[in-house]
């Protein structure tokens, strides 16, 4: 059994964990603000990090941030009594889950939202490339080797 001040030390680095991902998200969206694609770039990967939802006795992790519609499919139950449960929460606001050997229920899904945001930050870089003028080719420079007759 952990003591007081080790259950403190955990909890006070998973907040200092979440702190940093929910850090991450604002310069993310901030990042959109700068012109050209590095900050979709961002936000992409900000994206990716909410897509699992996980849930079983030694780790559970979920990350919403802004829309999220986590559906996902578990066991509820225990022994013979055990079901296959489906279910969804939608969700407006931050919400965030950690979990470290809690004996939480078998659980696996994903968040639709961050992939339905994914698949039109894809279609947005694509649309930026093919809309980007071709690049200029660099001005040839010739030399002369060698003495000249002139």
């Amino acid at each position: 059994m952990a003591s007081g001040a080790e259950e403190g030390f955990a909890n006070a680095l998973l907040l200092i964990l979440l702190g940093g991902l929910f850090a991450f998200g604002v310069f993310a969206g901030f990042s959109l603000s700068v012109p050209g694609a590095s900050g979709l770039r961002w936000m992409r990967r900000y994206l990716l990090l909410q897509i699992p939802v996980l849930s079983s006795p030694l780790l559970g992790y979920q990350l919403v941030s802004g829309l999220g519609l986590p559906l996902s499919i578990g066991a509820m139950g225990s022994g013979m009594d055990t079901q296959l449960t489906f279910t969804w929460a939608p969700t407006f606001g931050s919400a965030s889950w950690v979990s470290f050997a809690q004996g939480a229920p078998f659980r696996i899904g994903v968040n639709v939202i961050p992939i339905i945001l994914l698949m039109l930050t894809n279609w947005a870089l694509r649309r930026a490339a093919a809309s980007a003028p071709p690049a200029a080719a660099p001005p040839r420079v010739s030399a002369v080797i060698g003495p000249s007759d002139a």
